[in-house]
């Protein structure tokens, strides 16, 4: 396959549900650029961020996260946990078509999301156009986009403090 190939390819593959946690390991790596770790990478650890992000995934793909509504992730300071976040973040917005809110503890962790995220975006938008997306905001704070079938979603990054938390 020559580039041009490998692009289309990867365009009609974006939007298509994932059916394993291998299967979100290598969307995130073939669009995000990322290869976030599977299984247990400390000892006492019971799962790795790829079974943690698929947990979320397929809940929210089977619809079990009405039974399920709230799931927690805990890892030490500075283990990327904000760079899991956005991805996963994104990965939800595209497939689920819903928009979401991204509530960073304090500014630079905000500002982090946000330099994640618009990273992720500038990345993906030649997929999304050719899927029939259109991107309607691109600001500092929330990107938007309108899908092929006119939904409008987006992505805000809001700092967790109940001012900022209180819209979302």
């Amino acid at each position: 396959m020559n580039n041009q190939e490998i692009e289309r390819v990867k365009a009609e593959m974006l939007l298509q549900p994932l059916n394993s946690a291998e299967e979100l390991r290598d969307w995130m790596y073939n669009y995000l650029d990322i290869k976030f770790p599977s299984g247990v990478v400390y000892p006492t650890s019971t799962h790795g961020p790829v079974e943690a992000f698929w947990r979320i995934y397929e809940l929210m793909k089977t619809g079990d996260s009405a039974r399920v509504p709230q799931v927690c992730m805990l890892s030490s300071r500075d283990s990327f946990k904000t760079l899991g976040a956005a991805a996963l973040e994104v990965l939800c917005m595209l497939h689920f078509r819903v928009s979401i809110a991204h509530g960073g503890a304090i500014q630079s962790q905000s500002d982090k999301a946000v330099s994640y995220v618009n990273s992720f975006f500038r990345k993906l938008k030649p997929y999304l156009e050719s899927n029939g997306w259109t991107q309607s905001s691109d600001n500092k704070k929330m990107i938007e986009w309108i899908t092929d079938t006119g939904q409008n979603i987006y992505l805000k990054i809001v700092i967790a403090t109940v001012r900022g938390m209180n819209s979302e």
